[in-house]
């Protein structure tokens, strides 16, 4: 047996490595100073050897820093004290420290991409990987808990989610209100196009993939949905350089230019077409 373990862990016996039901954990925390964060260490034992995961306290920013400050000053992790990775309540303890934002909206094929990609069941706020390193990561360097995945906001306007080992997916979010998007979802929900009828005044809206918004295949083109093309118009809502997408005040600006144009036109919706958007009221 390595002494190595036995000087670190006097309890070894306990760890599932030598036939106990616990996975031993010791903190260090290598700063005299409580209240200043140097580095931290991880000691752990894995098929029989004495293994270390060390934090990168210099490369975190200042909400993950803060984060795992709030961890000691809360003392859910101490100094020189030893835990046991397999007790729920210690991983609970971890991560109600965490962020919780329960409030970020994904399209569909953003959503299913990150349940393929990642192969595991999505809705799992208890998740971890059975990797010590992983783990550890993810409880320990990860802030933040969005939508059930462990991952962390940078600068409000992305998001990095970690469902799955220490590489993450990034995600460009804009914040409207109390609520977060995916940049690609409201490509696909916001109108970019007004496709109007001169005479009747009846309207298609079309966003920014250039698919007719409120048709199920999303397959349907200009001359499939049109009696007569000259007698359609299409204006612009927006353009790149004042993409609703980009922040909440081209957000704000881009209603106010949507609802003006519908009125200067006269416009009535078709029947056929849904204007119905989860994001706002038009």
């Amino acid at each position: 047996m390595n002494k190595d373990i036995e000087t670190e862990f006097k309890n070894y016996k306990k760890d599932i490595d030598f036939g106990g039901d616990k996975k031993l954990l010791k903190v260090y925390n290598n700063s005299d100073n409580t209240k200043y964060l140097s580095s931290i260490d991880f000691y752990y034992i894995d098929n029989k050897k004495l293994e270390n995961y060390s934090l990168d306290i210099y490369n975190m920013d200042d909400d993950e820093y803060s984060y795992l400050r709030l961890l000691f000053k809360n003392k859910i992790i101490q100094n020189n004290k030893i835990y046991d990775l397999n007790d729920e309540n210690f991983i609970k303890s971890i991560n109600d420290c965490k962020k919780i934002y329960n409030n970020v909206i994904f399209s569909e094929t953003v959503f299913n991409k990150i349940q393929n990609y990642h192969n595991l069941p999505i809705n799992n706020p208890n998740y971890v990987e059975n990797n010590i390193d992983k783990k550890l990561f993810h409880l320990f360097k990860i802030d933040s808990i969005i939508n059930n995945l462990y991952g962390n906001f940078v600068n409000n306007n992305c998001l990095y989610l970690y469902a799955g080992g220490c590489n993450s997916t990034q995600f460009h979010i804009v914040k409207i209100d109390d609520k977060y998007y995916d940049r690609l979802y409201l490509r696909k929900i916001l109108p970019y196009c007004i496709n109007y009828n001169i005479y009747t005044k009846e309207y298609y809206i079309i966003n920014r993939n250039q698919v007719y918004i409120g048709y199920d295949d999303n397959t349907y083109f200009l001359e499939e949905i049109q009696d007569n093309k000259k007698d359609w118009k299409i204006v612009p809502v927006f353009n790149d350089g004042n993409n609703p997408t980009i922040n909440e005040e081209n957000y704000q600006t881009y209603i106010k230019n949507y609802q003006q144009i519908k009125k200067n036109k006269s416009l009535t919706i078709l029947k056929n077409t849904i204007e119905n958007f989860n994001l706002f009221e038009l």
